[in-house]
């Protein structure tokens, strides 16, 4: 019967959390925490757990990976290594409006499967908006081509969203295995969201005009955004050095804190000042949820849901896979 109750407080905690969450008026970290404290102290009174075993509940690498890559990214938006990447990609089209859809859709994808996508919206919808206006082109297709392949890069790497850093902790899935099964899944749903987006809103627009190309090709140089030539050049290869170091070396977490240490050496940066940086909520909040979860795991809870939805799922394992994936959405 006390299993049940801790249960019934873990499951209605954690539905709660989740619908605040959503409530941008409402201060979930401080809710999360509550909840966590809450569900520790019931799974400590019914099940004698400890500290120590609380505490084991903490991914620490996920968080120390987060603390780290946010580290990176803040470093590397200071030298604005994506604006010129966006820059150089107009550059690479010559004004070409499709050559600059189909690019540009690209590149955020690619970008928002290493940095979060929000920060990409924040980068790429600004130069973008403001490359339309100097070409004379409606921005609408291009937005929505932003916004949908975002959300594509974001499934793509174990470290590209939050939902992903939790899988990919919680059953050990490294780099490797993402770009393996993803990698076909991303590319697919990137060219045919493309090609639909071309087909319905860019295929009868006119292209802009040749006077146009040239003012977007003077005014959006890539080399106005660089002020320091040598730091440029040293943090993207850092940068790229990075990314190449999680194709090689299974632990993420570890090549996320050389990466930090290097960059702050390069650019002589004081650690303290760069950890101001952080978005601190985001890691209190998975601290939260992870304590949650522990004693979910502890109590029961997904054993106890999965024993109420497996009888109702089909043998066939594609309908299966698909009713789950209905369930997590709807969730």
């Amino acid at each position: 019967m006390s299993e049940l109750i801790s249960i019934i407080i873990s499951a209605v905690l954690f539905i709660a959390i989740m619908i605040i969450f959503t409530r941008e008026e409402m201060d979930y970290v401080s809710w999360a925490l509550l909840a966590a404290f809450i569900s520790c102290v019931v799974a400590a009174r019914i099940f004698g757990t400890t500290l120590s075993e609380f505490i084991g509940f903490i991914e620490f690498e996920a968080l120390i990976f987060i603390i780290c890559m946010q580290i990176v990214v803040a470093i590397t938006e200071d030298h604005k290594i994506f604006q010129w990447i966006v820059l150089k990609a107009l550059h690479l089209t010559k004004g070409d409006h499709k050559k600059f859809f189909f690019l540009i859709c690209l590149i955020a994808s690619f970008s928002s499967a290493i940095v979060s996508d929000i920060t990409v919206g924040i980068i790429f919808v600004p130069l973008v908006i403001r490359a339309c206006k100097i070409l004379k082109i409606n921005a609408a297709p291009y937005l929505f081509g932003l916004s949908f392949t975002i959300n594509i890069g974001s499934i793509w790497t174990p470290f590209s969203s939050s939902e992903n850093i939790l899988i990919g902790a919680a059953f050990e899935l490294d780099f490797a295995y993402f770009m393996a099964w993803f990698t076909p899944i991303v590319i697919g749903i990137l060219i045919f969201t493309t090609s639909l987006l071309n087909y319905v809103m860019l295929r009868n627009q006119d292209p802009p005009p040749e006077k146009q190309k040239r003012i977007l090709m003077d005014i959006m140089d890539p080399s106005i955004v660089i002020v320091d030539n040598k730091k440029f050049v040293l943090n993207f290869l850092y940068f790229a050095g990075i990314l190449v170091g999680f194709i090689f070396i299974p632990d993420a977490y570890i090549v996320a804190i050389i990466g930090a240490i290097a960059m702050c050496l390069l650019n002589k940066t004081k650690f303290v000042d760069v950890l101001k940086k952080i978005d601190w909520q985001v890691i209190t909040f998975f601290i939260a949820i992870f304590l949650l979860i522990g004693t979910m795991k502890l109590n029961g809870t997904f054993d106890y849901i999965g024993a109420i939805i497996e009888p109702r799922l089909s043998d066939n394992v594609l309908v299966a896979s698909i009713t789950i994936l209905l369930l997590i959405s709807i969730l």
